[in-house]
């Protein structure tokens, strides 16, 4: 089992013990005891860097195991781990963003049913509930900048059935694996580019710049 640390800490770079590393179709398959590595998965991109000097091309979740693909063989033992910031950052922000126009949507009376944050086409989607309002690109702007202006603080914390809830300020928390960013400024300007309609699910996209 690979101990999860990214739940706990923003931190980017620590030690790690390597427990196996196997050759693979997609590169050198390293498992370590634990990692700051997001994998990919909860509508997120996983993390890239380096495992002791390896680059890290993607990292996956299996079982209770997380697979780092290393483009070249890890020794066993003790590594130094890095992910890489840029990435990290970016990922962070697409998924806080998504996080607030999930909320933005549920003050319309809509029901957040899937997040895809992915850069170039991060999307929420919703399900319209009875007596929901109708929404456009226009509003969810409004709302959004003025949630990054209030800048306010990221908080995590268990619920009773033991999943990880991410909330900021007096915002209800979601239950989500992914990675945040510390404060909502972080996030820097989100720009709505559509709100559509399809089969009575609406879609509303959007990027960071």
């Amino acid at each position: 089992m690979t101990v999860a640390l990214f739940f706990h800490t923003d931190s980017l770079c620590t030690d790690a013990q390597v427990v196996s590393c196997e050759s693979s179709a997609d590169g050198f398959a390293v498992i370590l005891n634990q990692t700051l590595f997001h994998p990919q998965g909860g509508g997120q991109l996983g993390d890239t860097g380096h495992i002791g000097g390896n680059k890290v091309t993607k990292v996956v979740k299996n079982g209770e195991d997380i697979i780092h693909y290393s483009e070249s063989a890890v020794a066993l033992g003790q590594v130094d781990i890095q992910v890489d910031a840029e990435r990290r950052l970016l990922n962070s922000r697409l998924h806080s963003a998504g996080h607030l126009i999930g909320h933005i949507g549920e003050a319309y009376g809509l029901q957040a049913i899937k997040g895809h944050h992915w850069p170039g086409e991060a999307k929420v989607s919703f399900k319209p509930l009875s007596g929901s309002k109708v929404i456009n690109a226009e509003s969810i702007q409004q709302e959004i900048d003025k949630l990054i202006s209030a800048d306010l603080p990221r908080y995590t914390r268990t619920n009773e059935d033991s999943m990880r809830m991410v909330g900021f300020g007096t915002l209800e928390p979601y239950a989500c694996g992914g990675t945040h960013v510390a404060h909502l400024g972080m996030i820097g300007s989100v720009v709505i580019t559509g709100v559509k309609e399809k089969k009575g699910i609406i879609s509303v996209s959007y990027q960071v710049i």
